[in-house]
């Protein structure tokens, strides 16, 4: 009776804190695929983690480079979970990239990428796209002309 009153309790508190935040997902992401869509209209190969909503936010002919390595098997074997893989600036080169997109809070594969100070060298920040009512927020990188 003890547990599933707790169960009862705990799913109650998540059903009134969690659940309207997670009505306006969908909302969300479709204001989010609305707002790029300008910033990343000229961009040729894009490298980001969240490539549905990116996938949903560019031209068919735009390439998206998978950061979590799902669409593309180079990435898919190096170390790292997820949000984590080992993708260095090499292969984002490598791959010609013009555009990057990373999450604010940055995962660790962004991070370690935004951290390195020959990207700051090679990519500019362009635009912040909210995500949301929260304050989280996407940066978009665009390559600096040679």
């Amino acid at each position: 009776a003890v547990r599933a009153a707790v169960a009862v309790a705990l799913g109650g508190l998540l059903a009134v804190r969690a659940a309207p935040a997670g009505r306006r997902v969908t909302r969300d992401r479709a204001d989010l695929v609305l707002a790029a869509r300008p910033l990343l209209a000229e961009a040729r190969v894009i490298a980001g983690l969240d490539v549905g909503w990116l996938s949903a936010a560019v031209p068919p002919h735009v390439r998206i480079v998978d950061l979590a390595g799902l669409t593309d098997p180079e990435i898919a074997v190096l170390g790292g979970g997820h949000t984590s893989k080992r993708v260095d600036l090499s292969m984002l080169d490598a791959r010609s990239v013009d555009t990057f997109v990373a999450y604010d809070a940055a995962r660790v594969v962004e991070q370690r990428l935004l951290s390195t100070p020959r990207f700051a060298e090679t990519f500019t920040r362009i635009a912040t796209l909210p995500l949301g009512t929260a304050g989280a927020s996407y940066g978009v990188y665009r390559r600096v002309a040679r």
